[in-house]
């Protein structure tokens, strides 16, 4: 295969993985249910996300969870969700209780929602962010904390990214990050046919 070969190969690859970034980024301002595994789960917002800290949940604080704190998670992320609602609650566990489930993919659905560009490792920021967040979007729109802590975690770190990139006149910076893993294969298999193509030359010599 030549350079020419390997990158008529890798340029749709390339442009696909980048329109499925775009999206990814877009979507991500849509409020709306995800299924993950068999159940529905609402995007993270810090309402939830404290409510989950106050129980000390392990997919929050780390360490092994059981079946009940799993239920626990699925609970507060549902649709259905409404805080001081234990008859709801307790429907809703009824309903979930002999159903298997898998902490795995909830896990890593709640990764994914922490992960941005500024915390790509997935780890939840740290407790101070919370108030930070709250003066930020009350001081620059004008938002009630209602309001602030029911928007999704993914929707207020692109409006902040927008908010850093206007007070210091630069544009909003966007990643891709699939585009750019296959970008680096490229580079390294074209390196690998020059590489080739140079030692066959000098063999011709």
């Amino acid at each position: 295969m030549t350079s020419a070969e390997l990158w008529e190969e890798y340029r749709p690859r390339i442009a696909e993985a980048r329109e499925a970034d775009r999206r990814e980024v877009q979507l991500s301002l849509v409020s709306v249910p995800e299924l993950v595994g068999r159940s529905w789960l609402m995007p993270m917002n810090i309402a939830r996300l404290l409510y989950l800290e106050a129980i000390n949940h392990p997919f929050i604080a780390g360490g092994d969870s059981t079946r009940e704190e799993v239920l626990d998670f699925l609970w507060i992320m549902s649709p259905e969700f409404k805080a001081g609602r234990p008859e709801l609650a307790k429907k809703f566990f009824r309903r979930y209780w002999f159903r298997r489930v898998d902490a795995v993919p909830l896990q890593q659905y709640l990764a994914s929602e922490f992960a941005t560009e500024g915390n790509a490792d997935g780890k939840p920021p740290e407790p101070q962010w919370v108030a930070k967040l709250v003066d930020v979007f009350a001081s620059e729109y004008g938002w009630s904390e209602a309001e602030i802590l029911s928007i999704s975690l993914k929707r207020l770190f692109r409006y902040g990214d927008a908010i850093v990139a206007r007070h210091g006149n630069t544009s909003v910076d966007w990643n891709s990050p699939r585009a750019d893993k296959l970008k680096h294969e490229y580079i390294l298999k074209a390196a690998e046919i020059q590489k080739r193509d140079k030692a066959e030359s000098t063999r011709t010599e």
